[in-house]
């Protein structure tokens, strides 16, 4: 119960930073629909969030080790193209300011996940 609490939070925070973000660059916002795009877009965190956990907690070998960065590198760019194409097409950015809207959106994340590392 508490990964699954733990998974609408994470999404819902998700939703708000992309709607401050498309809002914020010129995008028609929509709650509703934002969620819809979002959910199509976090495809790509099923794949990411195992491989992280594995690589964060256990031990192996230099060339697996290599795999799972490449396997997490891929995962990366393909959640950032699915991210970048739903500000295109379900907010009407243009290809650089759905690209900046996305840019601006991961460094105000990371920023917010660096206050609260201990």
């Amino acid at each position: 119960l508490y990964g699954i609490c733990t998974i609408i939070g994470v999404l819902l925070g998700l939703c708000l930073v992309y709607w401050a973000g498309a809002k914020a660059f010129g995008g028609v916002g929509g709650f509703g629909f934002i969620l819809d795009l979002i959910g199509v877009s976090a495809v790509p965190f099923w794949l990411l969030a195992p491989l992280l956990n594995y690589f964060l907690q256990f031990e192996f070998s230099q060339a697996t080790r290599i795999l799972l960065v490449i396997a997490i590198a891929g995962s990366f760019i393909w959640s950032f193209i699915l991210l970048r194409q739903s500000l295109i097409f379900g907010q009407g950015l243009s290809v650089g300011r759905a690209t900046l809207a996305l840019g601006a959106m991961w460094i105000f994340s990371l920023s917010a996940v660096y206050l609260f590392l201990p």
